[in-house]
């Protein structure tokens, strides 16, 4: 009996260090909640492309993707992960600076023969009954052009609850 007291009291230690450990982090401040808001773009996409949803098992997706798929090389089009745990930047080619959903960010810019890439992480409060959630962005696009338009679809981007 006194073991099992002992287990229990050291795993209600390592539960609250670990608690402590993630808000000392910025992960999980112990006055905000734990619900994750469920949002979708707000307003229309841009011309010829249409806004898709993807759930995952703890995030969840919103891809703007054309109506047609290109008949040769790379589709355009962005997409935004919404969740606790975004992958990784790959370093960067290039930074700049810029917006989304009226924030400011730090675009990373890689470039291969058929495709120009942005990406940027952010962290997003929907308000105050919400976790704050960290958002990967993605732009892609074989042309200059077609990167600069999305990224302006970016820029005033909002989100409401679905």
């Amino acid at each position: 009996m006194e073991r099992a007291r002992l287990l229990l009291a050291c795993f209600v230690l390592f539960l609250a260090s670990d608690s402590l450990a993630r808000a000392a982090e910025g992960r999980e401040p112990p006055d905000r909640p734990s619900r994750i808001p469920e949002l979708r773009i707000a307003g229309d996409p841009p011309s010829d492309f249409q806004f898709v949803f993807r759930d995952g098992p703890d995030f969840y997706l919103w891809y703007c993707e054309p109506k047609t798929k290109p008949v040769r090389g790379p589709e355009p089009g962005f997409g935004i992960y919404f969740g606790l745990y975004p992958q990784p930047l790959p370093a960067a080619e290039r930074e700049e600076a810029g917006v989304v959903a009226g924030l400011p960010v730090t675009w990373t810019e890689s470039r291969s023969e058929a495709e120009i890439r942005r990406e940027t992480h952010l962290s997003y409060e929907h308000g105050p009954e919400f976790m704050t959630l960290k958002l990967h962005v993605f732009v892609h696009a074989p042309t200059q052009q077609q990167i600069d338009e999305l990224l302006a679809a970016l820029r005033d981007l909002r989100f409401v609850e679905k």
